[in-house]
């Protein structure tokens, strides 16, 4: 045995060691094709913005030729300094359409006053009436004019059609004095300039995403990361990195890690107009490579140590096996199974002389031992009539449980039931499971506990039930948790009926106004919640005048009637005095059930003989609360006075519920 131990253990060692060369070989080869990888994609991306700021710049460019040759024209200074004029407006209006006419991706040319920048001469009619910019920006773009008095790009705005957004280029119209007169402009599409942006080729680097800044005003121009065109930089990091790159002082590129992500981003900046070129993209995106190399590893390193672990297990099965087989019965006879007898390999062990034999021998009379005293006990815990429960109160695992507890919690299972005793919490229903929880706290507290509880059973019965409880600590040192419970339903039920018969009302054979308050106050008290209804006859004093005191009878004799077919027998019906009445009923809470209630009753009064007079008919108020909104009985009655009489001038029945 010694031997055996001592050769598992120099076998485990071996396997460990092999564990952690593999494991930091593996580390270091990881990280050197980590680094030659992001060092390519960073090359590659510095290539695919180059390029594509190469793209911009011809496209803005070429957009800033076909201002200056539109501005030159005489007819467009003639236009700007005579705005007035149908004749130079017309003019102008003529040329511009025919210098439109053939420019591709143009929402239009246009031309606007000094002062308000209001445009009055456009290619495209929707834009006539409209502003170059309004506001704080139109003094902004006034002095960005000044300041350059060839064409230059300002910014995006809102394309008039469906183009979503364009590109703005503006220049300055100077009379001869030098003074500005005007602002002439071109409004271009940028859905050109992004497909050509999308065509170009990724270089083998996946997952690239661009976006193009403008500098001058801070604003996205177009993304496809998502970024909305025209709306303000919010990064920090951006506008640091857009700050180095106006001063020529910062880096061409950044490496990042967010959300357990790589990310590269590569920056280009274009100075004709101050725009910022940005490539990103994690570089997740292109570890195919690393992660066939790494795959291909850790099939070698699995193979590696799945060959050690049968060489191990080739060298020690027959040595060692018996061990697990003698453990595995051990483990069995813990939990109550004892089938390990049947088991092919303890047969083998325990037909053999050495050791191992006797230990399966003594296991093998410990287990039927064990056996025989758990089938007298379960005998005996069958016989008992009381529910009896034990817990292990750390794991709150079931060591015991008897018929009586199943047929008194209403689940369904063996005698010794193997698990989790929050299994039955979840077959008892959520009332059952407080009172449960509330007793087991209890004794956990205290140590012990007596005392009467109320329980559902599954099939709509209160049952009350008398429960001891304490907890004791076992040899083994763990702690369990005994209950016994006794259904006392009968008793109680005696008991109830007795202080009834003293407190019935005598004109209705309901309870009393005391009687039945004590009920509901007991109700509140063990926190059993329902419908509490109050009842009244309308301007029943009234009826009682005008026809007598045997129909005022008859009235409240038809409304005792009503409310016995109304109601279960476990509600609460009190008559409390002349044309008033209350009702408690007991687990309803839902407003569609109450309301059902309440119109079950209306129908059944509607029924009645006395009723179908329209002599005699009369009608009832019902002021109607929810009890669990309320701690004391006298709350729940001032409330329902309210609801009562909220329904008060109401034609015929009528009630509130709140």
């Amino acid at each position: 045995m010694r031997n055996q131990k001592i050769i598992s253990r120099v076998v485990l060692a071996v396997v460990l060691c092999e564990i952690l060369i593999q494991g930091v070989v593996f580390f270091f080869i990881s990280k050197k094709v980590s680094a030659t990888l992001e060092s390519h994609d960073i090359e590659e991306l510095q290539v695919i913005a180059k390029d594509r700021s190469q793209i911009v710049e011809l496209y803005i460019d070429n957009y800033i030729n076909l201002v200056q040759a539109y501005a030159k024209d005489p007819v467009i200074l003639n236009a700007v300094l005579n705005p007035d004029d149908k004749e130079a407006l017309r003019d102008a209006k003529e040329y511009t359409e025919r210098f439109s006419k053939d420019v591709e991706s143009l929402d239009g040319f246009f031309v606007a006053d000094w002062e308000e920048t209001k445009i009055f001469v456009a290619s495209n009619e929707k834009l006539i009436g409209e502003y170059v910019r309004t506001g704080s920006a139109r003094q902004m773009i006034k002095d960005r004019i000044k300041d350059h008095f060839e064409p230059f790009c300002y910014g995006i705005g809102k394309a008039s059609g469906e183009h979503g957004k364009v590109m703005v280029v503006l220049k300055a119209m100077q009379d001869e004095k030098g003074n500005v007169v005007g602002i002439v402009g071109g409004s271009i599409f940028l859905d050109k300039l992004q497909e050509e942006l999308e065509k170009q080729a990724s270089n083998g680097v996946s997952g690239v995403k661009y976006v193009l800044i403008d500098a001058n005003i801070s604003s996205y121009i177009f993304s496809d990361k998502g970024d909305i065109p025209g709306s303000e930089i919010v990064d920090d990091w951006l506008k640091k990195v857009l700050m180095e790159q106006r001063i020529g002082n910062g880096e061409p590129y950044r490496t990042y890690n967010e959300a357990g992500m790589r990310y590269i981003d590569v920056y280009s900046y274009i100075k004709g107009v101050d725009w910022l070129f940005v490539v990103s993209t994690s570089m997740e995106n292109n570890y195919a490579t690393t992660t066939r190399i790494l795959i291909s590893m850790m099939l070698i390193f699995v193979g590696a140590v799945f060959v050690i672990a049968l060489l191990t297990v080739f060298g020690l099965n027959r040595g060692l096996y018996p061990l697990a087989t003698l453990g595995g019965a051990i483990d069995k006879i813990k939990v109550n199974s004892f089938d390990f007898e049947e088991e092919e390999d303890f047969k083998k062990i325990l037909k053999r002389d050495d050791d191992y034999g006797n230990v399966a021998r003594l296991i093998t009379s410990l287990g039927k031992n064990i056996a025989g005293k758990n089938e007298i006990f379960s005998e005996l815990l069958k016989a008992q009539s009381s529910a009896f429960v034990a817990l292990d109160i750390k794991t709150w695992d079931i060591v015991l449980i008897n018929e009586a507890a199943h047929k008194l919690l209403g689940v369904e299972g063996d005698i010794l039931l193997e698990g989790d005793v929050r299994e039955i919490f979840e077959e008892v229903g959520e009332y059952n499971t407080a009172v449960l929880r509330d007793v087991i706290d209890t004794v956990v507290k205290t140590g012990s506990c007596s005392k009467e509880v109320m329980f559902t059973h599954k099939d709509g019965r209160d049952i009350y039930v008398y429960v001891l409880g304490k907890c004791i600590t076992l040899s083994n040192n763990s702690e369990v948790l005994m209950l016994s419970a006794s259904d006392i339903t009968e008793r109680k039920i005696e008991e109830k009926q007795k202080n009834m018969q003293t407190f019935i009302d005598e004109s209705t054979g309901l309870l009393d106004e005391q009687s039945g308050i004590t009920h509901i106050e007991r109700k509140l008290k063990d926190q059993i919640d329902g419908m509490f209804m109050l009842l009244s006859v309308d301007r029943f004093s009234k009826y009682v005048e005008e026809k007598g005191e045997k129909a005022g009878e008859l009235v409240i004799q038809s409304i005792t009637n009503s409310m016995r077919q109304t109601f279960r027998g476990n509600d609460i019906l009190i008559h409390i005095k002349d044309d008033r009445f209350a009702v408690f009923v007991s687990g309803v809470l839902e407003n569609e059930v109450c309301n059902n209630i309440i119109r079950r009753l209306f129908n059944i009064i509607e029924a009645a003989e006395i009723n179908k007079d329209d002599s005699t008919k009369f009608f009832i108020r019902i002021g109607a609360v929810r009890s669990n909104k309320f701690k004391d009985y006298e709350g729940m009655v001032k409330r329902a006075e309210g609801a009562m009489k909220d329904c008060s001038g109401a034609l015929g029945n009528s009630y509130f519920l709140i």
